[in-house]
């Protein structure tokens, strides 16, 4: 089984209360061919063929070797890596599909926050709201907001467990963990430099949209992890008067 199987697994029970689903063929063992070992016969049949020693024949040597590797399991299980790997990049490729679509609904349940800050008090955090207390119409859109954050906190979660499978395990001390905040917030650089001023900084957390739109930031989905990175650069090198950018970004987190 591959190393990734299980996960995608468990993935996917998540995955269809979302509406979205790994392929049938991704849940499964790969089918592994396996190499028999050479049979009595097929000895036979090469040491008679042989000419001069038999001991010393190409054919016959070949069975030899194969028998050994057969039977120390070094051919088949090769074989199963092999198949493993294919199935793995089946995976991971996939996951590319899954993460966009992900991103999508993402991005309609945060709207749905922001429309939310239309009609309840923006004072209040969205998971402190008190559904006593509010107007026929308050009460209808903290409720959708209600929702639509829970929603938007499983979705996050199933994105998150697919960023651990393989190459999407994201080290937070690579610099792309620093920038997340931007796959979702797009601030001014005004609003960027108002953050700043503050010791310590006042900054929403990456996975707070509530907070992002608190702060009056604009909510806007980045093309890519990528793309957040050049968000982040473009506001630091907007806000550092001596071009540190270093410096600068340091101060951000």
């Amino acid at each position: 089984m591959t190393s990734n199987l299980g996960i995608v697994k468990a993935i996917q029970t998540e995955l269809k209360s979302l509406g979205l689903s790994w392929p049938d063929e991704l849940l499964t063992t790969p089918e592994v061919p396996t190499i028999p070992e050479p049979t009595q016969n097929e000895f036979l049949d090469a040491v008679h063929a042989a000419s001069g020693d038999p001991a010393a024949d190409e054919t016959v040597q070949l069975l030899v070797n194969r028998m050994a590797l057969v039977r120390f399991g070094h051919v088949n299980a090769a074989m199963k890596t092999d198949a493993e790997r294919k199935q793995e990049s089946l995976i991971l490729a996939y996951a590319d599909e899954l993460v966009a679509e992900l991103q999508q609904l993402h991005a309609r349940e945060v709207d749905t926050l922001a429309e939310a800050l239309r009609t309840i008090p923006s004072n209040q955090h969205i998971k402190d709201i008190r559904l006593e207390g509010l107007t026929p119409r308050q009460h209808e859109t903290a409720v959708k907001a209600l929702t639509a954050q829970h929603r938007a906190e499983r979705i996050r979660a199933v994105w998150g467990r697919i960023h651990a499978l393989g190459e999407w395990h994201m080290d937070p001390n690579r610099e792309g963990y620093r920038s997340r905040l931007y796959l979702l917030a797009n601030p001014t650089v005004e609003q960027f430099a108002e953050a700043l001023d503050p010791s310590p900084t006042r900054f929403p957390q990456h996975e707070d949209e509530w907070g992002i739109l608190q702060h009056g930031w604009e909510v806007k989905l980045a093309d890519s992890e990528e793309h957040a990175r050049k968000r982040l650069k473009m506001l630091t090198d907007s806000t550092a008067p001596t071009g540190n950018i270093e410096n600068d970004e340091a101060r951000v987190f």
